[in-house]
């Protein structure tokens, strides 16, 4: 076991998303793995101890090498984590605290300070050595600004059976929560009151649209309203997650479907781009989305493609008994990464389904709408042409097998183009690991 676990330690570097720190901090801290981790703070406590001059990017071998030098041979973990924690506080990038420095006696820095101090300089000269020369500051790029259109897809499953009587419920609900409106049905102050659940049921190409920025209390408060029934008459409620390519930036890990936009986007813009990933990319049954509607921004690009598999997503939609219980916008959240300032633009869209797998229903249909990876068999019945066109034309047999070929091969496509999804439950996901960003626009969705 314990060499099974050794192993693991020096294997961490094959994990996507581990890199260098990373896998040093595990491997000695949990397996006693001599391996030193350099972080910022260490950097910066290397680069005073030695007085090392230059651009730390630069000098990440020497860092390494230092690190390896001074690090401790029986307790290397402890020993990593009192330098990142004499980095953290005590040997701070603004205003370090030399005095109460374990290390001070052994910091070239600190003694060069002491030496020009002692030789009669004034530490109020402006080139006055100083510690915080170390290490040199670089100056950082500028951060490339990035928006994403994020989609909160939340569905509430609801078994076909409870479906009529959640919706008889939610109902009286609504008429026990506003018995003004009750009251006055079919007067004009009917109009300014919450319509309930049942009438919403009955007018699916119109679920409740509502963007949090315009101040519509009167329809968050609805659509509240309806969510809180459903729940209460037993409605599970399931996130749908979208997995990261296996390169590139957080590979491997996951997060709420989004799309990356080339300029900050509309709100009409954010939507259209999100209806075409969730109902072409993922293949998810959305009745009522732009893609369906033809109003997309691409939809002149796309013209039959994209309507086709709108039209499938609807019609898919119908027929699995989906419905949209509202769509609204949560706001923006700002998230930095070391070269990217990303602008998180989030909406939230809440479905109603009988399972999970009736959500999904639309995949065949909207990918053999969309440019027809899925194959169809050559058509052996047909004549074969005549002797005089032999030379220039294939005959019907050969042509279906083409056809049928090159379908296939572009449904392979499809599908290993296709990102991996999966649904979790409102438990599971705050056990599901997810990064800081993805937090942040959960947080906009609870509120």
């Amino acid at each position: 076991m314990q060499a099974a676990l050794c192993l693991c330690g020096m294997q961490l570097r094959q994990v996507p998303g581990v890199g260098p720190y990373t896998a040093a901090a595990i491997a000695s801290i949990a397996f006693n793995d001599q391996a030193a981790a350099v972080d910022g703070n260490v950097i910066r406590v290397l680069s005073r101890l030695r007085a090392l001059r230059g651009n730390p990017t630069k000098l990440v071998k020497a860092h390494n090498r230092l690190a390896a030098e001074i690090l401790h041979p029986e307790r290397p973990g402890c020993h990593n984590q009192a330098m990142m924690e004499l980095g953290a506080t005590v040997c701070k990038p603004v205003s370090p605290a030399c005095e109460s420095c374990p290390v001070k006696d052994c910091c070239a820095a600190v003694k060069q300070v002491a030496e020009y101090v002692a030789a009669g300089g004034s530490l109020d000269v402006e080139d006055a050595p100083r510690v915080t020369d170390y290490p040199d500051k670089v100056v950082k790029p500028t951060k490339a600004e990035q928006h994403v259109a994020v989609c909160v897809v939340k569905l509430l499953v609801l078994p076909n059976a409870a479906l009529a009587v959640a919706g008889t419920a939610a109902a009286a609900a609504t008429t026990a929560k506003h018995p003004a409106a009750a009251a006055n049905k079919g007067s004009i102050r009917s109009f300014f009151k919450p319509k309930p659940f049942k009438d919403l049921q009955q007018n699916q190409q119109q679920p409740i649209d509502t963007d949090n920025s315009n101040g519509d209390i009167q329809a968050v408060s609805q659509q509240q309203l309806c969510e809180n029934d459903l729940l209460a008459a037993g409605a599970a409620t399931h996130y749908l997650l979208v997995q990261r390519p296996e390169t590139g930036l957080l590979a491997g890990l996951w997060e709420f479907p989004g799309v990356v936009m080339d300029v900050e986007p509309t709100p009409v813009a954010r939507r259209s781009a999100v209806d075409q990933y969730l109902v072409h990319t993922l293949g998810l049954a959305v009745p009522g989305s732009c893609s369906s509607s033809g109003t997309n921004a691409s939809s002149k690009r796309s013209k039959h493609s994209g309507g086709n598999a709108g039209n499938a997503a609807a019609a898919a939609a119908a027929k699995s008994q989906v419905q949209m219980m509202h769509r609204r916008q949560l706001g923006s959240a700002v998230h930095i990464f070391s070269h990217i300032r990303q602008t998180l633009h989030a909406e939230e869209l809440v479905l109603l389904a009988p399972s999970v797998q009736a959500a999904c229903a639309a995949v065949e249909s909207i990918t053999a709408a969309a440019g027809g990876p899925v194959a169809a068999p050559a058509d052996s019945d047909q004549a074969v042409g005549s002797t005089n066109c032999e030379k220039h034309h294939v005959d019907s047999h050969q042509q279906g097998s083409l056809k049928s070929a090159v379908a296939l091969q572009k449904r392979a496509l499809h599908e290993s183009s296709r990102p991996s999804v999966r649904w979790v439950t409102g438990d599971q996901i705050a056990a599901q690991g997810l990064t800081s960003g993805v937090r942040k626009v959960l947080q906009l969705s609870m509120k």
